[in-house]
Parts: C-alpha cells; structure tokens; sequence
C-alpha cells in the first residue's frame, strides 16, 4: 500500500498493471461479497490507462505546472480512521449534488427548488424523500452530514452503559449514514464482552455480536456501503492477520432479502418509515374493514408505495443515531404520512419528532433510546409540537437532555438548528419522574479545543410531571433554573397582552406580504417602517421609512396602519430583544413587524404596555419563554407577545397608591424615552451594541426597570435574578468565549470574616455579592443568637474558588486564627462528602456539602457562578441536603 516513505509501495505498482488493477477488483468484491467493490458493468470492461495513470499520480502526489504540491506520498495508507472515511464521503457526497444540480439546465447554485433524479440503484423501496435520499435533498436542506467523534462517544457513552451492556443489548441506528453509530457502538460491546471473558473474542463470536446485536437503516444506498465498509474494517480490526487470511469471504451485511450465517442483512436500504410486516397486516385489515373513514387514501397510499421495512415491531433493546433535524416539506411524504396513520403527532413534520415515534414503536417495553435531535422540539409552541411533548411525556420516561444548542457551531460548523442529545425509555412515566437537563456553555476552551470534553455542562432537575403542567420550562431550564421557573410561573398569573385586545377592533396582526397584487386604499400612498432600521427609542425617523409597496399578498385590516398602537418587530437585536415602538401616525409594514392596535385602551394604559416591553423583566420573561429567541431565527411571535404580564390596575393585594406611583414613575420614563432624541455612544466591540446609550437614557432606562419591579410587587431577590441573567447569562448566551460572565474574580481584601465585614449594597462582579445574598438567605433560618461567619479559598492555579461558611462558636476556624490554606479547605471538603477530592473530581463540577456545623460550596472560578442568585440557589440546596439528613 502506499505509505510514508521508506515503506514498499504496492498500490502505485497495482495501478501501472490494468490487468492487475482488474483482478484486484474482481477479487475485492468476492472478499466483500459486493457489498461495497461491486464492479457492475465494469465487469466485462477494462480500466483505461490513461485513467489509471491519473489516479497513480494523484495518490503518489506527482503534480502538473500550478498545481498546489500533494503530500499524499507522507500519509499512512495502512491506518484509516473511520471519521477521515465518513467526513470524505460526506465531502465528495455534497460535492457530486451540488455538481448535479448546476449542471442541470436552468438552475442557479442556491435555487432550492431543483429535485435530482436518481438511477434505480439511487432509489429506495419506499421512495421517500427524506434527510438521506439523494431524490429531493437539495430541494429540502437535507443530505448526510457526518457527527463528530466526540459527540458520538459521549452520546453512547450514556446509552450503552455498564449495566446496558450486561444485558447484551441489540441495537439499531434508524437513520445510520456511513455508520459512525454502529461502528462505535460495535467497537464497545466487543471491549465489554473481551472484558468480562478476560480475553479477545473469537473471530466466530465477533461476527456473531455483528450479526445479532448491530443493525442500521439507510435510505440512501451509497452511504449505506460507506457503513458496511466501515463496520468491515471495525470487524478486521478486532482480528489477527492469521485469523483475517483463515476467515474467507467476509459476510454480507446489506440487507437482501435473506438472513443467515453468510448473509447477515444487518443494513437494510429502505426509508425507516417503510411498514414491517405487523404494520401493513395491520393497515391491510383497516382498508378491508371499511371502504370509507378518515385517512383511508393515506392508508391505501402507504400499503402501495411506502415498501417493506424487514425488522419487527418492538424487538430492539437500544436505538441511537443522528437523524436528520429539518421537517419533512409535504404533509404526503412517507415519513407524516405514516405518522398520522398510527396517530402519532408531530409538529409541522419535524425529522427529529417523527424518528423519535418510529424508535418507540421499534423499542422493546423499557429499552433505551439515545439519540441527537433537533432542540426545537422540546420550544416550539405550536399546538402540535406541544401535542407530540405530551405524548412523549406519557409513553416514555425521559433521563437526560444534553441541550447543546449554545456549542453547535463547534461541532457543526455549518449548524443553524440547535440540537440536543435526548436519553429516554420505553416506559409509562411517572409525573416524579426526573429529568436531567445539561446545558452545554460555549466558553474559551471549548472554542480552543473544540472537544465535547472541555464543554461545561450547567445542571438542572426537573420533573416530567411540571413539564407537563408547565410547557415553558423546557425553554426556562436552558438559561434558568427553578428560582426562575417560579417567577415565570408567578407572573403567568397576571392579566396579560392578550387579555387586554380579546374584544378588540381591528385584532392584532402582521402587517403584508410582498406580492404581485397592486396595493389599494391607505398602503398605496403611505410609507412602510423598515423593521431592520428602526429604533425603540426617539421620535420617528425619515431613514427608517421606505416607500410605500408595490406589490403585496395577505394584506391584513388596513386600519392597524394608522390610530394609536404598538407595533413589535419579530425579528430580536442583541441585547434589548424586540424593539416596540407607540405610534399614533399613519406608515405600513411587513410581516416582519407585529401590530397591537391599543385604540380601546386610554394613553396611560398603551404606555404601560410599552413600557413592559422595554423593560429587563418585559425582556427577560419573552427570552424565557419564546421559542425562537436563541434558538433558530432569533425571533419573538405573536403569542410570545401576548403572554406578556400587565397590571392596568392593582392586583393580588396592593394598594391603589403603590400601583399609581409605579405606574406613574413608568409613564415618565418611557415618555422620556420616546421623545428625547437618542445619542449612541461609540462602540469597539466586535458585537454590535445598540444598548450603549447616553448616560441620561441609561439613568431613565434604570428607572423604568425599578418602577416595573415595584408595578409587579418583584422582591429583591427576583430583581437579583432578572440583574444577574442579563449581565451574566445572557452576555454569555450572547457573547460566548467573548464574554465578561467567564472571567474569573479576584479574592476581596479579606478572606474570613461575618456578615458585619460585608457592605449592605456590594458591586456586581465581585465575590462579596455571593457572601452577602448567601448569609441573608440564611438569617431566616438561624436562631437569633446565631451567625454564620464565612472563609474564602483559592486554587493555586486561581481556577477553583471554596467557601466556608461555619456557625459562630460551633468550633470551626476562629475569625483571628490564620486562614486555612487550600489543601486543608480541599480536606474539609473531602471529609464532608466522603470521597476523595482531586483535581479530575473537581472539573466542571460544583461541590455543595452541610455538615454539622458548616457549608461548604466548591466550584470554578467564573464570575457568572458566582452570583446573587447562585448564592441562594446554593443556600436553597444545601438547607433541602441538611433538612433530608437531619429526617433521615
């Protein structure tokens, strides 16, 4: 083979014989059973010279004049990893589609529209045209993407654990591509069982776990030889020489329509939405039985064109893979259609909801699937994305969701659609049943290394039944935790937007659409709003209009262009979010800006609700709970809008004074904010922030904030965590690896002390904010004779922070002793959780630990961990830890 130099070259010498290079085909695709070398009709012809010599000089890195040099000469031939042989495929792959598609007549690159037409040996049985079919990917977004390595182990590393292993689990990878999945998964029940034995495997007992317990369903037949190739050499690699020369012809693994020990049929070229045989018994007896219902013609349509899909019902123990995160285009492909004929709902087509209902269906009662999904479909608010996460939340227990939204371009680099990796089982649920969401943050070593294992993972709890009840915290729990789910939760009580235009005239909408239909009445002659230049704050300005349209479709009620009324962009800017504006002047404007006509409503009451939207509570509520907002379009909708919170009058026990002061204090603010012209300071930021305004808007903008605290009855400790999220959640949402919420704090002045040593208002972004909201959380709790008097350590390497919090007189360190160094904190520490605490044990993690007499809290250094609100939510965890040990 070829190789690095001083190694015999055979396969430059192969390639200067076309005999040879013949033989070696033919003799190739007897060992693979053409499986992957299959000549087809190149069989009875010879290989040109000419071609060949091209090929040998390309291999050997021989170059033309302006050609760049080739190293290929200095690349091992001999040692082929699997990523290098599905990344190339993915490569050449998109490569050969988008060479297709531009040599077609009449299409430009980039028009969307253009649908391939395949050779039989391209198409399947089902004729489906989902995420790996080569008919149809470039008119749908989809086409095979290759998922890294890391993501990989770390996804399989949570589904095939030791115990899952035990039970010598069958798995199936519905959606397999080149088969990094099955490869992988292959390659660990094999370590395990060499484990247990305490020795290799046979080369009989290797191919039996590929025959038996690795099976793979892929809609497009090239990558689906790409994954046989590689389970291939996964299956040489566990072998000797001399057992790979004794061995014969290596099995055949795509499916033909037999099984036994030659022909294992482990890979099935179909559309995984193809009906097995329970399936088209049980459609067929539906279709006889009545001539006429519901769906009979989708019935009928399925039995005669979706194929045979050759695996039953419920009989595997694991499902993983990567199926593709887009939603089918039309209602009458395989894949919905299917869907609804078993009654299986999913929101507007959604890949990633209907492969998760096909692996229940494949799922034996209580196995496990592991699998990367679309992370838009646990925020999506549409009716029928909410349908299917009830459904899921009936029929299956969920353990974990790796939310990696905030990391997807580090590991996709063409990646818009966020994704998660979803752990469940195929089991009736409990409403106590918990979930664990880990939020991936996109920090500077993740950005350096790029791998899965520098990622830090923010940890929630949450019960499948409050995710039930309340379908915004799948959203909360991604920037959130419960402190957060409460304040949410207690504001969704209030009289919202909504509320207020039930009964109004005209109802609220999107403005039009471009069209070809000439406009009448008022949007013939008035001006439209540019919803990308205009600004929330100021009067109107002459560069934000356009002229009026030429062409439309869909025009709304014309009267939303003119009277008193909030109009909303629904596209969001980093970092004030929407821009809301109150008009009572006559302009148009697209579909792109949402309108809430407020005639109804007195000037008072339309300055209030505008005042709401500029607000960081307003904001903070719609980032919470929108969908859109950080997920794929950055974008807040209509019923986003409409769940805003808004007091007009006094609520839930506060008096008419304390409501017309706030509310009084609001309408001078924003009157402030709208009429005085604004004056944006210079930025050198990389990011773009319109929220750098003059110090006198700032100064107003402060004051809107704390009088929409007080409308709302908000205590200091929600003020905190609306503070905190924006100066350290989102500016990392926002900013990644840029962020200011990643740097690491300084030790204060002292290191020991008690709440007396502290100031009654510290500085945001200092450690003393932590020590002060931890001590006054817990003063509730103490007896009046007691305090808690507080230590501060430091790593060497100033990368870890403790902090010690001990009774006054409980015998724990005396204020005038010297501080404790790190070793003896870390001791403590140790002793505390009864497990030893070493360097390995502390990454990424926080310690929380109650002893008898003291709190200890472990973590990194980052000064968004480190938060008002991180105190209490620490304070909050180690009383529910002291409470359950002091019950037990």
């Amino acid at each position: 083979m070829l190789g690095a130099p001083g190694k015999q070259r055979l396969y430059d010498r192969v390639l200067g014989n076309a005999d040879f290079t013949h033989a070696l085909f033919e003799s190739l695709a007897t060992d693979f059973n053409g499986d992957l070398f299959a000549l087809g009709e190149a069989r009875e012809k010879r290989f040109s010279a000419s071609a060949l010599t091209l090929l040998r000089s390309f291999l050997l890195g021989e170059i033309q004049a302006g050609q760049q040099p080739l190293f290929f000469w200095a690349y091992d031939f001999e040692v082929v990893p699997l990523a290098l042989i599905s990344s190339i495929y993915e490569q050449f792959y998109h490569d050969a589609l988008s060479k297709r598609k531009n040599d077609k007549a009449g299409n430009e690159p980039g028009d969307a529209n253009f649908v391939i037409d395949v050779s039989e040996s391209e198409s399947n049985d089902g004729g489906s045209e989902h995420g790996f079919s080569v008919k149809g990917e470039l008119k749908h977004g989809a086409g095979t993407h290759y998922t890294p390595a890391n993501l990989v182990h770390d996804a399989l590393r949570r589904t095939l654990t030791p115990a899952c292993l035990a039970d010598r689990p069958k798995v199936l990878d519905p959606a397999c591509g080149s088969g990094i999945f099955l490869v992988e998964a292959f390659r660990r029940i094999v370590r395990y069982e060499a484990h247990g034995r305490k020795r290799k495997l046979t080369p009989d007992e290797l191919r039996e776990v590929l025959r038996l317990r690795i099976f793979g369903v892929e809609i497009n037949a090239e990558a689906a030889r790409v994954a046989a190739f590689s389970l291939y050499l996964a299956l040489l690699d566990q072998q000797e020489p001399p057992d790979i020369a004794s061995g014969g012809a290596l099995p055949y693994l795509l499916h033909n329509g037999q099984r036994d020990q030659k022909h294992f049929g482990i890979l099935l070229v179909s559309d995984a939405f193809a009906l097995t045989r329970a399936e088209q018994d049980f459609l067929s007896r539906r279709v006889a039985a009545k001539k006429a219902y519901k769906g009979r013609s989708y019935d009928v349509s399925l039995l005669d064109n979706a194929g045979v899909l050759d695996l039953p019902l419920g009989s595997f123990d694991v499902i993983v893979g990567n199926p593709p995160w887009q939603e089918a285009p039309s209602e009458k492909s395989t894949p919905r259609v299917w869907a609804a004929a078993f009654k299986m709902p999913a929101g507007e087509g959604s890949y990633s909801q209907l492969f998760i209902h096909r692996a229940l269906t494949m799922l034996r009662e209580g196995g496990t699937l592991g699998m990367l999904i679309g992370m838009k479909i646990f925020w999506n608010d549409r009716e029928t994305s909410r349908e299917f996460r009830r459904y899921l939340l009936t029929n299956a227990t969920l353990k974990q969701v790796v939310n990696m939204a905030h990391v997807r371009r580090v590991f996709f680099a063409k990646a818009v659609a966020p994704f998660a990796f979803l752990l469940a089982e195929k089991r009736q649920s409990s409403s106590d049943d918990r979930v664990v969401f880990w939020n991936a943050r996109r920090v500077s070593s993740v950005e350096r290394l790029r791998s899965i294992a520098a990622v830090p993972l923010d940890r929630r709890v949450v019960t499948q039944g409050d995710l039930a009840e309340a379908d915004y915290l799948w959203k909360v729990f991604w920037w959130g935790g419960h402190h957060d789910a409460a304040l949410v939760s207690r504001l969704g009580l209030e009289l919202t937007f909504g509320d207020t235009v039930v009964n109004a005239d005209p109802q609220p909408r999107y403005g039009w659409q471009r069209g070809s239909t000439a406009p009448s009445g008022m949007l013939a002659v008035l001006r439209e709003l540019d919803n990308k230049k205009v600004q929330p704050f100021g009067p109107l300005q002459e560069t934000w209009f356009l002229p009026p349209p030429k062409g439309i479709k869909r025009d709304p009620d014309q009267r939303i262009y003119d009277g008193q009324r909030l109009v909303i962009t629904r596209g969001v800017r980093e970092p004030l979010g929407p821009i809301a504006r109150l008009e009572t002047k006559g302009f148009s404007f697209r579909h792109g800006i949402y309108c809430i006509p407020t005639a109804h409503l007195s000037q008072h009451e339309a300055i209030l609700m505008l005042g709401v939207l500029w607000s960081s509570l307003g904001r903070y509520l719609l980032f919470m709970t929108a969908g859109n907002w950080g997920g794929w379009h950055d974008q807040v909708t209509s019923r986003d809008v409409l769940r805003t919170p808004l007091r007009l009058k006094p609520s839930w026990g506060m008096s008419k004074s304390d409501h017309d002061d706030a509310a009084n204090r609001i309408v001078k603010a924003v009157n402030y904010l709208r009429e005085k012209p604004v004056q944006q300071r210079q930025s050198q930021s990389m990011f773009d922030e319109p929220a750098k305004y003059n110090d006198e808007h700032e100064q107003k903008l402060a004051k809107l904030d704390a009088a929409i605290f007080d409308l709302f009855e908000v205590s200091k400790a929600e003020r905190d965590l609306v503070e905190d999220f924006w100066a350290e959640s989102h500016e990392l949402y926002w900013k990644g690896a840029e962020a200011h919420a990643t740097s690491r704090l300084q030790l204060p002045e002292f290191t020991r002390g008690s709440r007396a040593d502290l100031p009654e208002a510290p500085c945001r972004g200092t450690l003393l904010r932590y020590l002060c909201a931890f001590l006054d959380a817990w003063t509730a709790y103490l007896p009046d004779d007691s305090n808690l008097n507080w230590q501060v350590g430091m790593s060497p390497s100033r990368d870890l922070i403790a902090v010690i919090f001990t009774l006054d007189g409980s015998g724990g360190p005396e204020l005038n002793n010297p501080p404790e160094d790190w070793q003896t904190i870390l001791g403590r520490c140790a002793d505390a959780i009864a497990q030893p605490v070493s360097p390995a044990f502390l990454v990424k993690r926080t310690v929380r630990a109650a002893t008898a007499d003291s709190f200890i809290v472990l973590r990194e250094n980052a000064r968004r961990l480190w938060t008002a609100s991180a105190a209490r939510e620490d304070a909050d965890s180690l009383f529910v830890q002291l409470a359950s040990r002091r019950k037990n």
